[in-house]
């Protein structure tokens, strides 16, 4: 049984009361076992709020349709990119890049699901060209990337 006593020096191991174990911190961890118990189970709580919590900052791509990285030519095309955050749709741009000639602005619109956005490309010549988003995430941040895409001649 643990007896409260009066200390004017620092508990040390073989005082009486004082419960032995950690030498570390022994007049704040030094008392009795629950209350050493306790003092640990406080000290790791606020070990854990202390912690950084991980942050999204920005719109990821997840995914896209685009096969193979791949389209047929010939025919207009759409292509859904999926984002791990709710687009911005009408601050947010889809730019066609071709290896000769002017870039184009794409249309784009909102998909069924959050995060979703349906780009509208129409017919092209069978070559290589790159898709350049730049999205505003619902958070506030932009996210800009470059899809590289062949298109190839239909069967």
């Amino acid at each position: 049984m643990y007896r409260r006593t009066t200390r004017t020096r620092p508990a040390v191991a073989g005082d009486p009361g004082y419960g032995g174990g950690d030498t570390l911190f022994p007049t704040l961890c030094g008392g009795p076992p629950d209350l050493r118990r306790r003092c640990m189970a406080l000290c790791a709580a606020l070990l854990l709020c202390a912690a950084p919590l991980p942050v999204l900052a920005h719109a990821v791509l997840l995914g896209d349709s685009l096969a193979n990285k791949s389209l047929p030519s010939g025919r207009a095309n759409r292509v859904r990119l999926r984002f791990n955050a709710t687009i911005e749709v009408a601050l947010s741009s889809v730019t066609l890049l071709r290896t000769r000639g002017p870039a184009t602005n794409l249309r784009i619109s909102a998909g069924t699901q959050p995060g979703t956005l349906i780009v509208e490309i129409p017919a092209l010549a069978p070559g290589r060209y790159a898709l350049r988003y730049r999205v505003l995430a619902s958070d506030g941040h932009m996210s800009d990337e470059t899809l590289r895409l062949r298109v190839v001649a239909a069967p």
